[in-house]
């Protein structure tokens, strides 16, 4: 696949975090950290040495339209997706992104929660 073109929605497929501490749930993400921001999820923050990071091709600012081919909608709470994102380590989940020009870069996005990492569910994301 060529290299994101700004602009652009695109997809990147990623295989969920092998050799991490393991959550009681057994399940892992992709080594990013998200908020909500109105009806978008926006990546906030990435692991250095997790999948998303070392693909090169999420960037911090992207929003997630999808996972797995499973739109998403308004009305997901972040809950929703960090559950779309974890599962078994190893396995593979498909992201579709898009990236917003620069005058919307997360530096001049507002922020209404801390970054929620996919690896670790939030207390309400437990289940």
């Amino acid at each position: 696949m060529s290299a994101p073109i700004p602009n652009d929605t695109f997809q990147v497929s990623l295989q969920r975090e092998i050799g991490v501490p393991i959550p009681e749930d057994g399940m892992t993400g992709v080594g990013i950290a998200f908020v909500r921001e109105g009806s978008d999820f926006v990546i906030k923050l990435m692991n250095p040495i997790g999948p998303a990071a070392k693909s090169s091709k999420l960037k911090i600012g992207d929003i997630i339209k999808a996972v797995n081919f499973k739109k998403i909608e308004v009305g997901f709470r972040t809950a929703d997706v960090v559950g779309m994102i974890r599962g078994p380590p190893g396995t593979d989940v498909m992201l579709e992104l898009f990236r917003p020009a620069r005058d919307s870069s997360p530096d001049q996005r507002q922020s209404s929660s801390p970054p929620i990492p996919s690896s670790t569910p939030p207390p309400s994301a437990a289940g």
